[in-house]
């Protein structure tokens, strides 16, 4: 396995490195500028998924009007229309291509690329461009089948000393393991167990087959190697698993079986932003056949309180990849909101926003798109004969009055102010009427079977002095600070600085309990509700618990 593009030195567990070089014979095509430039290149993958590429001119030659537009038109996605390109227009900036030849496989874009500074009309022999990637791909000389994929991961840290799964002579193992090699695959999944060793694995089930995540050797736990250096990030761990039936050329299939959210999940575990640079995939014996990079900025390292025990972070990787919600769009961005805001990285207003629009986003997601208010769905018969009769009689009042209002320019207004009330009036009737953002957080927390909204309502009734009589009220009355406002204006009536924290928290605690429900997990979590190390059941919070035990005091 000694195949591994690498800058050199020792490879972790005998085939990964956590830093990775590819060069040789380099091609970049331009078809914004008619040039293909050719000569040495070179690509530079640091042990924190930052990537930097580069050419340096040998050669260069004219690119055929004919080609550039074959060129051009290659850069744009299926699905997508497109218009004749006109002679005398600019070809898109990011319609080019980049290409190394290594003594190992071949790297090349695999969305298309740009120079990253201006590239003067007449290059010459010798200058040296920097190339900005999106996506590239790393294909390896020889046909063998994939048997795994890989994943390194970036800034993951937790206390992996307490869960262990015995996965043999696995040869993607980084560490050599102590206990025997199981037998077949059934014994192997059955193995799993906590013990003392610290060269154990998280594990997690995938498809018909097991998956782990294993650390780095370090002499130091990872979290204390991050933390010893403010703001830095740095490939903690790999995690692999079977590729199994799944198919892999194609690039646009993977996205259905990759479990591309697991970063995301492993971040709201931990309390870390997690993010994975690159996917491999490797033949039975471990030698690489393919790498796919996915280039972005990686997130420093910061820390908050982890959402889940460390021993049960595989269980929720098994149970999300099984559910209907995971790899949605929606969940992932209510999840990513919810890791910003727990981390807090700004201020209280900031964080209260981010949880309030997670929130937001998990009711447009989760409740039916028919949510709207139509009383033929609990009224019926005379009752609901009089209650369109009410609504009669309050629009001819309104049409009544809309006649009768002074004339001249306040007329005009007063007039279009009241046909506005009588348009509402007849939507609503009808149930043509959205729910408010109050009314659809009532909704959201019936439809997850959680209490918090009637523990809290009773709070807020026997508690006047505060205001609102509703919890959902104060929710509604915290967007609209943060939301339109921009800011909660602490010190204004209603909003001090130890209830907003209580809000917010409260806010994490409802977010986590509901996304870890919908993704089908049945284990302990970090109630955000208690800043000491606690662990419950996602069904703690019952009809009988105190708005105390909530926060609320």
């Amino acid at each position: 396995m000694s195949d591994e593009p690498t800058t050199g030195g020792d490879l972790v567990g005998g085939w990964f490195s956590p830093v990775v070089l590819y060069k040789g014979d380099g091609e970049l095509t331009l078809p914004c500028r008619g040039v293909v430039i050719r000569g040495p290149a070179r690509v530079l993958v640091g042990d924190n998924g930052t990537t930097s590429a580069s050419i340096t001119v040998s050669e260069i030659s004219s690119l055929g009007t004919d080609r550039a537009k074959n060129q051009a038109a290659d850069a744009v996605p299926r699905g997508v229309t497109t218009t004749p390109l006109d002679p005398n227009d600019d070809f898109d900036e990011w319609s080019g291509s980049f290409t190394i030849r290594t003594e190992r496989g071949s790297f090349s874009t695999k969305l298309k690329c740009s120079c990253s500074g201006a590239l003067p009309s007449s290059p010459r022999p010798g200058d040296k461009y920097e190339v900005m990637l999106l996506v590239s791909e790393f294909r390896a000389v020889g046909t063998n089948p994939a048997r795994f994929w890989v994943a390194p991961i970036v800034n993951l840290a937790c206390d992996y000393f307490k869960d262990r799964a015995c996965l043999g002579d696995h040869p993607l193992r980084l560490r050599p393991p102590r206990c025997p090699a199981p037998a077949g695959r059934s014994e192997q999944i059955a193995r799993l167990f906590l013990g003392p060793s610290g060269d154990g694995v998280i594990a997690f089930e995938f498809d018909q087959g097991l998956g782990f995540i294993d650390w780095l050797p370090d002499p130091e736990e990872p979290e204390k190697m991050l933390a010893s250096v403010p703001g830095s990030s740095r490939i903690t761990a790999i995690m692999a698993g079977p590729v199994g039936t799944n198919v892999v050329d194609g690039f646009e299939v993977l996205p259905e079986w990759l479990p591309l959210d697991f970063a995301d999940l492993l971040g709201l575990a931990t309390g870390a932003p997690v993010s994975i640079p690159w996917w491999e995939f490797r033949a039975t014996d471990g030698r690489l056949l393919r790498r796919l990079h996915i280039h972005s900025e990686p997130k420093p390292f910061t820390k908050a309180q982890p959402a889940i025990p460390d021993h049960w972070i595989g269980r929720l990787l098994t149970r999300a990849r099984r559910s209907q919600h995971f790899g949605a769009p929606e969940l992932r961005v209510v999840i990513r909101l919810l890791l910003r805001g727990r981390l807090n990285v700004s201020s209280i207003d900031d964080e209260i926003r981010s949880l309030l629009i997670a929130l937001e986003a998990l009711c447009i997601f989760l409740l039916p798109r028919d949510s709207s208010l139509h009383a033929g769905g609990v009224l019926q018969g005379a009752d609901l004969d009089a209650f369109h009769s009410v609504f009669a009689d309050a629009t001819d009042r309104l049409h009544d009055l809309t006649r009768k209002v002074s004339s001249g320019e306040a007329k005009s207004k007063s007039a279009g102010f009241l046909q506005g009330l009588i348009k509402q009036l007849t939507k609503l009737e009808y149930g043509q009427q959205s729910p408010g953002f109050a009314r659809q957080l009532e909704m959201l927390l019936d439809e997850s079977e959680l209490p918090d909204a009637g523990i809290l309502d009773s709070y807020f009734g026997a508690h006047p002095e505060l205001g609102e009589r509703k919890w959902s009220k104060v929710l509604a009355a915290y967007r609209g600070r943060v939301m339109h406002r921009g800011y909660l204006g602490i010190g204004d009536e209603g909003f001090d600085a130890r209830r907003a924290v209580v809000v917010s928290r409260h806010l994490q605690d409802i977010l986590l309990r509901i996304v870890l429900k919908k993704l089908g997990y049945d284990g302990e979590y970090q109630p955000a509700l208690h800043s000491m190390k606690a662990h419950f059941p996602l069904d703690w919070v019952t009809v009988s618990r105190a708005a105390s035990e909530l926060g609320f005091r």
